[in-house]
């Protein structure tokens, strides 16, 4: 089995040979994308609703320094990231066995499966994956030297042999969280000739943010459901104890587990790659006056990933039934940018 090796390296320095031609000249004065023949479009590589129960947590990091920076300028990336994150909401999710997609038609390069689902959460645990940090997946030639790598995939879904022809969509297995992976994801890279390739722009990494998208590899599709956006609410709903990030990486908060007997009341809100500065508002209201509001302080620092909540203890015997109407905003520079609510009935 040829090694799928891991997904966190910084991509080699190169040297463009010089072309003598005008549009070469034209091209590298714009930073165009790294070959001038044709490049490969890629496909969304999982299946999923874009929005709703998938998202883009990482992106590419175009820095070759020890910063993060994406390819809009923005740090929704960490340091030495080679590919683009497409997360799931939890680790449940993935026992609906959600499938992870070939990107484009090619030939089945290198495979790994056995690996087992574990969240790589502790600085050890990561340590102990050096080396093996893709976890379970698959590499697929696209010929012309473009490459795409799968990683993270669930234990024992990997499907196909090495040399095997694959189509655009073909299943190659389920998503999953092998290898280092603290959620659940498809990590997936985009090479040519061994350079990592940010698939929103068609360029290196070594290409300075906000050089545009004139060499997006993406379908248009892809483009449209995931337009890049600084601060994106994931989850929002009701629970019956403080909410942890880990228990909703993990998917053991549920609203439908709530009654009038419940100890505690709490309205929570998900969010994915807030920036500094940004605060956010919640708010309940629910039958006999019920009333909860709260407004977190600015954030000191962007925020990968931030769990916000507001809630009140039982005061009687049980919680009034009835409507309870939860509401979140998310406010940058005195703006409020998005609103979204929440309902949970108790019923008598």
């Amino acid at each position: 089995m040829q090694s799928l090796g891991g997904c966190t390296r910084k991509g080699r320095n190169f040297r463009l040979k010089p072309v003598l031609t005008l549009p070469a000249i034209l091209c590298l004065l714009a930073a165009c994308p790294v070959a001038f023949a044709k490049m490969p479009q890629f496909s969304l590589p999982l299946d999923c609703e874009p929005g709703n129960t998938c998202f883009i947590q990482q992106y590419v990091d175009i820095d070759p320094s020890d910063q993060a920076i994406d390819y809009a300028c923005g740090a929704a990336t960490f340091n030495g990231h080679k590919g683009t994150d497409f997360r799931l909401l939890s680790t449940a999710v993935t026992q609906k066995n959600i499938e992870v997609r070939a990107a484009a038609a090619g030939v089945i390069k290198a495979m790994r499966d056995g690996m087992p689902d574990v969240l790589a959460r502790s600085p050890a645990q990561r340590r102990a994956l050096a080396g093996r940090e893709c976890g379970n997946g698959v590499v697929i030639d696209h010929g012309d030297g473009w490459e795409t790598q799968y990683c993270h995939l669930k234990r024992g879904s990997v499907q196909g042999t090495k040399g095997e022809n694959v189509k655009r969509g073909a299943k190659l297995g389920f998503v999953g969280y092998s290898g280092q992976a603290a959620f659940a994801h498809v990590h997936i890279a985009v090479r040519h000739k061994g350079r990592i390739i940010d698939p929103f722009t068609g360029l290196s990494p070594e290409n300075s943010c906000g050089s545009g998208t004139l060499g997006g590899l993406w379908t248009k599709d892809v483009v449209q459901e995931f337009p890049y956006r600084k601060g994106v609410l994931i989850e929002v709903g009701f629970a019956d104890r403080p909410v942890k990030t880990i228990d909703l990486e993990r998917g053991s908060i549920a609203s439908s587990g709530l009654d009038r007997q419940a100890p505690i009341l709490i309205f929570y809100g998900r969010f994915i790659n807030l920036v500094k500065g940004d605060r956010i508002h919640l708010e309940v209201n629910g039958p006999s006056g019920f009333s909860l509001s709260n407004e977190s302080p600015a954030l000191a620092k962007r925020k990968a990933h931030y769990v916000v909540y507001v809630g009140r203890k039982r005061r009687g015997n049980s919680w009034p039934a009835g409507s309870y109407q939860g509401s979140i905003q998310l406010i940058r520079d005195g703006k409020v940018l998005m609103t979204q609510s929440a309902e949970l009935i108790l019923e008598e």
